[in-house]
């Protein structure tokens, strides 16, 4: 093989300049690195820095022939190097190295940059440092309160602000709710790139209540092992619409009495209640009549009062009852409706008499009339009367 390219070299040697063929001419120039001093940019706990673009140029006769452009030291770990376009280098010209930093642990990092020469020209160094800082990320609003929404109706939400408020930039990584995940829930975010000091981006939160209660939470963000949360608080309510009491009592009347009562029915919820129709139900409703109400077609606010009235007329003896609704976009609140009716007392007896009629007394039988114009037949025993009577003046 070497025969063979033999003859091939030497053809090169006789066409090239005795200049090429030589080792490279290292000159008495400057060889300057920049910039000075030499400091990447800082970063969180884990993350990969940003590059720091060192320059490296030669000035004067000659030229200058790089070998590599490294980092060595107890911290050289600690910095993460993507290579150089850097050689010969005549005069006038630059070169460029790339390191950035990408610490395990916080804290200020230090290591030894050498630029490394083919010659005899001997390396030069250089101190390169940087800065690992713990992430600092805050949103804004730092707590949000949904206030008081309908229970297991449309959900609500709202758009908190994630800064980075620190000196290096963060990646967030996970957006989690710490309790009662059940109503409130994280939606949309722009929050998946790298976040430079200063920048911001959205998350948006929502919530929807099931019970009637008071609601509290926190939406929280990791990133690098640390989280920052926000308060989420909220309260599930909707209108409760009542009689103070409730059934409502009518008492006992006698079957076909009449009995009008008017019902107020306040909203002791925190929510206004809407409704549109009125009905009175139930096995008894024909007992009761619903007269008049003013509680439909209106918004009832909260500690706001409306009226039923009602009318009781027993139809049959017995216990009675029915309900009254109201329906519209709340849950239907329900009035239980009670009464008795008694039987008819009889003719002459007081409301003090028994509380069942008696059966009526039985009728006389009338006399019957003969059919001689109206003459009354004698009975036999007028007739048997009249022979003693003889019988006895004979002796």
């Amino acid at each position: 093989m070497r025969r063979k390219l033999a003859p091939v070299l030497a053809l090169l040697a006789l066409a090239l300049p005795a200049s090429a063929l030589a080792a490279p001419q290292e000159g008495p120039g400057t060889v300057t690195i920049a910039p000075d001093p030499l400091v990447v940019p800082a970063t969180t706990v884990g993350n990969q820095g940003e590059w720091l673009a060192v320059d490296v140029s030669y000035a004067g006769e000659g030229e200058a022939a790089i070998d590599k452009v490294t980092l060595f030291g107890e911290e050289g770990g600690e910095f993460s190097s993507n290579g150089s376009d850097c050689g010969t280098l005549q005069s006038g010209q630059h070169c460029t190295a790339w390191f950035a930093l990408k610490p395990t642990t916080p804290g200020d990092k230090q290591a030894n940059l050498e630029v490394r020469f083919q010659g005899e020209r001997p390396a030069e160094l250089r101190t390169i440092s940087g800065r690992s800082v713990a992430p600092s990320l805050s949103f804004g609003p730092s707590s949000h309160d949904f206030g008081i929404q309908r229970v297991n109706r449309d959900s609500v939400s709202t758009s908190l602000q994630l800064t980075n408020s620190g000196e290096a930039p963060v990646q967030p990584n996970n957006f989690t709710i710490e309790a009662e995940n059940e109503v409130f829930w994280t939606g949309n975010s722009d929050c998946s790139t790298l976040l430079a000091p200063g920048a911001s981006c959205n998350l948006q939160v929502w919530f929807n209540p099931q019970e009637t209660r008071d609601y509290a939470s926190e939406v929280r963000v990791w990133a690098n092992g640390s989280s920052f949360g926000a308060a989420l608080s909220g309260r599930g309510g909707r209108a409760i619409v009542g009689p103070a009491e409730n059934p409502v009592e009518f008492g006992a009347l006698e079957v076909g009495s009449t009995l009008v009562k008017t019902i107020a029915l306040d909203n002791s919820g925190d929510l206004p209640g809407a409704f549109f129709i009125a009905v009175i139900a139930g096995g008894d409703a024909g007992s009761f009549q619903l007269l008049s109400e003013n509680c439909s077609m209106i918004q009832l606010m909260p500690a706001q009062t409306c009226t039923v009235r009602v009318r009781f007329q027993p139809q049959e003896p017995g216990p009675l009852a029915a309900r009254f609704a109201l329906f519209g976009d709340e849950e239907p609140p329900m009035v239980f409706l009670e009464g008795e009716g008694l039987p008819v007392a009889a003719e002459g007896e007081g409301a003090a008499g028994p509380r069942y009629a008696v059966a009526p007394k039985r009728k006389l039988r009338k006399k019957r009339f003969g059919r001689n114009k109206g003459i009354h037949a004698p009975s036999r025993r007028a007739e048997r009367r009249t022979e003693l009577r003889a019988g006895a003046a004979r002796r």
